[in-house]
């Protein structure tokens, strides 16, 4: 008596796959994860993935910065001494990358950030006028590159990324040729700024603000907010939440179509199989 053959049947997952299956829905979430993280942190610096990565599943990162009160005071402070001396030399800026993020929705400085992000001219910047206002201020102020200036405060870690740019056929291009990703965007929006509230106060960001973060900056990762590190997710109930809510409604349905897929083509090549 021939005993008939298990038929795989239109069930495409069975009870001997399922933890297989879930081990890389994780691996792949977390992997996805690091990646939207390193994306928006360190943008197109290909060579910085490796250290990325470690630092973002390290075990021991603390979800927040030591001091991270006061870094926040000194980083405020630095950003209100240099739109102070920026509308007083009527210098055009304006507020980018993390903090112009930070900005749009919250109105604060990221907590885990550890400088402010600002935007100016190369041309403006450079005015003597602009440094010595500055150190006047107790603004230390050192040229990094030929294209960047850092400010701080004395005996603080936080500091002030002030990036500069030129204008050239109706684009700003920052003028480190090195970076040549996500630098580029229309002279319009900046022509003119246009007011927006970050600690308490009117700076001035991009016209219309969230176009250069969508366009140009984050275009991958601006509609999540990650934390610090991979840790905090389970410091936190409500990131946990949102972990999890990332994995069940993203990830896990992709990949059970893709296992679906998969397992069909391996069904209809055994069948050709058999029949030749």
């Amino acid at each position: 008596m021939d005993v008939p053959k298990r038929s795989v049947g239109p069930r495409c997952l069975r009870a001997s796959s399922i933890v297989k299956i879930v081990c890389c829905f994780m691996f792949a979430s977390l992997l996805l994860e690091s990646l939207l993280r390193y994306q928006q942190i360190e943008g197109a610096h290909v060579w910085t993935i490796p250290q990325s990565l470690y630092r973002y599943f390290r075990l021991n990162e603390p979800c927040y910065p030591q001091n991270q009160d006061q870094r926040i005071r000194d980083l405020r402070q630095l950003l209100f001494h240099f739109v102070d001396v920026a509308e007083t030399v009527n210098m055009r800026y304006w507020i980018d990358f993390g903090s112009l993020l930070g900005a749009v929705r919250n109105g604060k400085i990221i907590p885990w950030d550890w400088d402010v992000d600002i935007g100016v001219l190369k041309s403006e910047m450079e005015a003597p006028q602009v440094r010595s206002l500055l150190e006047k201020r107790g603004v230390q102020v050192v040229r990094r590159t030929g294209c960047k200036f850092f400010l701080r405060l004395a005996d603080s870690e936080a500091f002030l990324d002030a990036c500069m740019h030129w204008i050239r056929d109706d684009q700003v291009l920052r003028c480190e040729l090195t970076d040549v990703f996500r630098y580029q965007f229309p002279v319009k929006w900046i022509s003119p700024t246009v007011p927006i509230m970050f600690e308490g106060r009117q700076v001035q960001a991009p016209n219309p603000p969230m176009e250069i973060l969508k366009q140009v900056r984050y275009p991958y990762t601006y509609w999540w907010s990650m934390p610090q590190n991979f840790y905090c997710y389970f410091t936190d109930w409500r990131l946990f939440l949102k972990l999890l809510m990332f994995i069940t409604i993203g990830v896990l349905p992709l990949l059970y179509l893709i296992t679906c897929w998969y397992r069909r083509l391996l069904v209809t090549r055994t069948s050709k199989g058999q029949e030749m």
